[in-house]
């Protein structure tokens, strides 16, 4: 994973977090200095990113969004582990390996969607 900055955006004019949140979610650790979990990212690396990415966002609505983020990643984990419990008698402990977030690609579903808007 990459390191994120921590360091406040040229453009940005309220200060951010810089705390980050362990998550549930069990990691293969690629040295022994990582957490054995992921690490969520912090209200100001989350910021750089869509800064970075060219999404504007106020800096006031970054900690909600952080902790909306969280939140459904925890959920989805739950929902990755219930379909994985089919699968129990093939391994013993389910880790992540990577993540991957592809924001511009719709699902089918989202894609019909939008065809009614």
């Amino acid at each position: 994973m990459p390191k994120l900055s921590q360091e406040p955006s040229e453009n940005q004019k309220e200060y951010l977090s810089t705390e980050r949140e362990l998550s549930s979610i069990p990691r293969v650790a690629s040295n022994n200095k990582e957490p054995d979990v992921w690490e969520y990212p912090s209200p100001q690396q989350f910021y750089n990113a869509l800064e970075r990415k060219g999404m504007g966002v106020e800096e006031e609505d970054v900690e909600i969004m952080v902790q909306i983020h969280n939140f459904l990643n925890e959920g989805a984990w739950e929902e990755v582990l219930k379909w994985e419990k089919l699968q129990a008698h093939k391994c013993d402990m389910i880790k992540l390996t990577r993540l991957q977030g592809r924001p511009n690609d719709l699902s089918p579903k989202a894609r019909i969607l939008g065809w009614f808007k």
